[in-house]
């Protein structure tokens, strides 16, 4: 019910993902309470969650269309260009937004760790009025694991990244390029990419000034 009112009320079409895991949630039921449960109630949610699972084979199976943005809400990047260029720079590991982490991630196919932050600034207002060198960036612990952000995830590498934007952020959640050299400086490295995405590249030497990137392992 609340999915359904937030339809009505928000207009926005992504939240039919949550509606998702209903078909599989059914194929469930019907397995621990057949055959008390119709024939119907098993096939419907099979047949649909079948169309799902090849809708999603069709597109990832093809390098080219790898990225649809199919709900048209612009939160998450195509990380082709990103990926390719942290590949070319021999560059592992890395913190990103919320919405740009986890996808560049995956689509890596292992050759990228990129770990959510938060910028402080934009979660408590008592926040602003720290000056404007100190860090203000911290893990975004939200469907993560505090082992993610511990600092022997990033002993391997001599330099870290960051995935970051220009301009305004419609969903608060990205790394803002100007917010990021306010915390740690300017970076050693700026590559610029499309649509106003870019990668900071810092030594990790100028990390030590933000302790908050870091959680005790």
């Amino acid at each position: 019910m609340l999915d359904f009112s937030r339809i009505l009320v928000s207009k926005k079409s992504d939240i039919v993902r949550y509606f998702f895991p209903f078909f599989v949630y059914s194929i469930i039921l019907y397995a621990r309470n057949a055959p008390k449960i119709h024939t119907l109630a098993f096939l419907v949610p099979c047949i649909v969650s079948g169309f799902i699972v090849f809708g999603i084979w069709r597109v990832w199976g093809n390098q080219e269309i790898r990225f649809v943005d199919i709900f048209h809400l612009g939160h998450q990047i195509d990380t082709r260009e990103v990926n390719y260029v942290l590949l070319q720079h021999n560059l592992q590991y890395g913190y990103a937004g919320y919405w740009d982490a986890s996808v560049t991630t995956v689509n890596s196919a292992g050759h990228q760790t990129v770990r959510a932050l938060k910028n402080l600034k934009l979660f408590d207002e008592k926040h602003n009025e720290k000056p404007a060198n100190e860090c203000t960036f911290a893990p975004y612990l939200w469907l993560s694991k505090e082992s993610w952000y511990h600092r022997s995830e990033f002993s391997g590498g001599k330099s870290i990244f960051f995935i970051t934007h220009d301009g305004e952020d419609p969903n608060h959640a990205w790394i803002r390029h100007g917010d990021l050299v306010a915390s740690l400086g300017e970076p050693n490295q700026h590559y610029v990419l499309h649509d106003g995405v870019g990668i900071d590249v810092y030594s990790r030497d100028k990390l030590d000034g933000c302790n908050g990137l870091f959680l005790e392992d």
